[in-house]
C-alpha cells in the first residue's frame, strides 16, 4: 500500500512540474499559412527526421482538412484521379508560396482557398 501512495505522489510531482504547454493548459495556437508553408518545405532546409516528421505534420493537417470537407460537403473538393496526399502537399506548396497575402492567415483559410482554386467542382 505504501509503495502505492509513493507512486501516486511521485507520479503527481512530475506531471505538476511539466510546463503549461505539455499539461495541455496553454491557449491553442492558430497555425498560420506561413508556419503550415514551412513545415511541408522543412525536409528541403532539414532532411533530417526532424524535417520528416515536420512534413508528416504537414499532410496530417491537409488530409484532415480535406477529409473534414468531404464529410461535410462531398462536392465542394474534387480531386482529379490519381491525386495522393503527396501530390497535394506539393500542389499546396507551389501554390501557396506566390501568395503571401495568406501566409499571415490561419492555415486553414490558405488550404481553403487553395483546394477551392485547384481542384473546384464543375
Amino acid at each position: 500500500m505504501r509503495r502505492i501512495i509513493l507512486w501516486v505522489l511521485i507520479t503527481s510531482w512530475l506531471v505538476l512540474s511539466l510546463p503549461p504547454a505539455v499539461r495541455g493548459q496553454e491557449p491553442m495556437h492558430t497555425l498560420t499559412g506561413q508556419e503550415l508553408l514551412q513545415q511541408c518545405t522543412a525536409p528541403k532546409q532539414d532532411p533530417s527526421v526532424v524535417g520528416t516528421t515536420k512534413l508528416a505534420l504537414c499532410m496530417g493537417f491537409l488530409h484532415g482538412f480535406i477529409e473534414g470537407v468531404r464529410s461535410v460537403a462531398p462536392l465542394a473538393i474534387c480531386l482529379p484521379p490519381g491525386a495522393n496526399i503527396r501530390s497535394i502537399t506539393d500542389a499546396f506548396i507551389d501554390w501557396f508560396a506566390l501568395r503571401q497575402d495568406l501566409w499571415p492567415q490561419p492555415a486553414v483559410e490558405g488550404v481553403r482557398a487553395m483546394l477551392g482554386d485547384l481542384y473546384p467542382c464543375r
